[in-house]
């Protein structure tokens, strides 16, 4: 599966798992999170990470608990606003403020 052409080119400042493994071997899934050097690197990466779709690899956004719960509380109106065909996504530098249609809808 070719997910990610060009990913050499990528360059990560840091990478490594998350958790302890799962068994006494060390075997097993764990998390990975990566810090990429450059922005444009992660956003391509996030992109292209809609490909994955239905398979069991998943990428999230590595965010504190406190912005999680905010964006968790909005999840719905953004959901209703994409099903009416309307442009919905969360602010890349504040993660937590949800804009419908270019304009930032309040708590």
């Amino acid at each position: 599966m070719d997910v990610l052409e060009n990913a050499k080119n990528i360059e990560c400042q840091r990478v490594h798992k998350l958790g302890k493994p799962k068994n006494d071997s060390g075997d097993g899934s764990r998390a990975i999170i990566a810090r990429c050097l450059r922005f444009s690197d992660k956003e391509r990466v996030f992109r292209r990470g809609r490909k994955l779709k239905g398979t069991d690899y998943r990428i999230f956004e590595d965010i504190p608990k406190e912005l999680h719960q905010k964006r968790k509380a909005q999840m719905e109106r953004l959901k209703e606003a994409r099903k009416e065909g309307r442009r919905a996504n969360f602010n890349t530098s504040e993660s937590h403020k949800l804009y419908i249609d270019g304009k930032y809808v309040k708590m």
